[in-house]
C-alpha cells in the first residue's frame, strides 16, 4: 500500500514537472515570436543638390586675353595722343561675372617692375573700380569683390576698371647731361626711337567665400 502511494506521488511530480516545462517552452515560444516576427523593409533614398556656377571673364565677351587702349590725357606740351615724361595715360576694360551664382574676389595685378623694364619711368597713378579708387596692397595688387544679392550676377554687376600710369621724370635735365648730343638718359632714348610701350594688367578672379 505504501509503495502504491509512493509510485502516485512520483508519477504526480513527474506531471507537475512536465507540465512546468511546457509552460516554460511555451512562455519562451511566445517572447522569441513577439521578438523576432514582425513586418521588415529596407530601403535607400538619393538626394541631389545643384552646383552654383562660375562664368566670369573680360569685356562683354567674358575672355580671357584683352588688349587694352591706353589713352594719352590731355597735355598742352605733349602732341596729342603721345606721351612723354610727366603725362598720364588711362586704360579702361571692364570685369564681366554675368551668369556665375557665387560672389566674385578680383585682383588687378601691375607688375611697376615690368613698367621699369620698358625703359621708361612708369608708376601707377591711380586705380578705380567704377567710382571707387581702389588702394594697393603690400604686394602691389588692387582688389575688390562683385557681391551676389540673390541672383546670378548680371550685366548691371560689371565692373569697369579704370588704371591710370604716369611717366615720371627721371630727373635729367640739360645742366647734368655730360655727353654731347642727345646724352644717355633713359626717358631721351625712347622718345628717340618713338616706340610703344606695353604696360601690362594682370586679372585674376576667384569665387569670394
Amino acid at each position: 500500500m505504501q509503495k502504491k502511494s509512493e509510485t502516485r506521488v512520483q508519477n504526480s511530480k513527474r506531471r507537475i514537472g512536465v507540465i512546468v516545462m511546457l509552460l516554460i517552452l511555451a512562455i519562451a515560444l511566445y517572447l522569441i515570436s513577439g521578438t523576432y516576427s514582425r513586418y521588415t523593409w529596407k530601403g535607400e533614398t538619393t538626394g541631389t543638390v545643384a552646383v552654383a556656377k562660375w562664368q566670369v571673364g573680360l569685356s562683354d565677351t567674358q575672355t580671357s586675353e584683352l588688349n587694352v587702349d591706353f589713352n594719352i590725357d590731355g597735355n598742352t606740351d605733349v602732341v596729342s595722343g603721345k606721351i612723354a615724361p610727366g603725362s598720364t595715360a588711362t586704360g579702361e576694360f571692364s570685369i564681366n561675372p554675368k551668369g556665375s551664382e557665387t560672389s566674385v574676389d578680383y585682383k588687378l595685378v601691375i607688375d611697376e617692375t615690368a613698367l621699369q623694364d620698358v625703359g621708361a619711368h612708369l608708376t601707377i597713378d591711380q586705380v578705380l573700380a567704377g567710382e571707387t579708387e581702389l588702394t594697393a596692397g603690400d604686394d602691389n595688387s588692387y582688389t575688390g569683390t562683385i557681391k551676389l544679392n540673390g541672383a546670378a550676377l548680371t550685366d548691371a554687376d560689371t565692373v569697369n576698371i579704370k588704371v591710370k600710369v604716369k611717366w615720371t621724370d627721371d630727373g635729367a635735365t640739360a645742366d647734368n647731361v655730360t655727353e654731347n648730343g642727345y646724352g644717355n638718359n633713359v626717358d631721351t632714348k625712347l622718345g628717340l626711337e618713338g616706340r610703344t610701350l606695353q604696360i601690362p594688367v594682370k586679372v585674376q578672379m576667384q569665387q569670394h567665400i
